[in-house]
């Protein structure tokens, strides 16, 4: 065989080799490698939730992170919260995916107990007793907010 023809096969079949091989492949140089599982990356380096070899410290998203973390702008830091009935939300439950605190409410649900959301704001519940002003049913005692111009907390609701 042609000696030239030899080399050209051995060239030709690099990419390919390149391209079954395992572990880290470079992506944006220097920095980013892909990776498969933690064996790909360095030491000092963790296989994240994209799969690329990242910086002790570094994230993509919360769950590259530890339990009591959360990914913010590239780097894990301290939760705001780590459950949802976590006081240090101020009314509003835990993004329990991102570990963050929510900032605005589309429904109750999204308030903690004693707590409801009025115009996308959580806030106490008033606790009224009967016979006073109420705008929704869980700011009276009985839980009946009745009126159609006028609401007062009654008994119950008569229609």
């Amino acid at each position: 065989m042609n000696p030239l023809r030899a080399i050209a096969r051995v060239l030709l079949a690099l990419p390919l080799l390149a391209l079954t091989a395992q572990g880290c492949v470079r992506l944006d140089e220097p920095e980013a490698f892909r990776c498969n599982n933690q064996e790909d990356c360095l030491e000092d380096e963790t296989c994240g939730s994209r799969r690329r070899c990242l910086a002790r410290g570094a994230c993509d998203d919360t769950t590259d992170c530890q339990d009591t973390e959360r990914c913010l702008n590239g780097t894990c830091a301290p939760a705001e919260c780590t459950t949802d009935l976590a006081q240090a939300c101020g009314g509003y439950k835990c993004n329990l995916y991102t570990r963050s605190c929510l900032k605005q409410c589309t429904s109750d649900y999204e308030c903690t107990t004693g707590n409801l959301c009025d115009v996308a704001t959580c806030r106490p519940v008033a606790g009224l007793a009967n016979g006073n002003s109420c705008k929704y049913q869980l700011d009276c005692l009985s839980k009946a907010c009745c009126g159609t111009t006028t609401r007062a907390c009654a008994v119950e609701c008569k229609f």
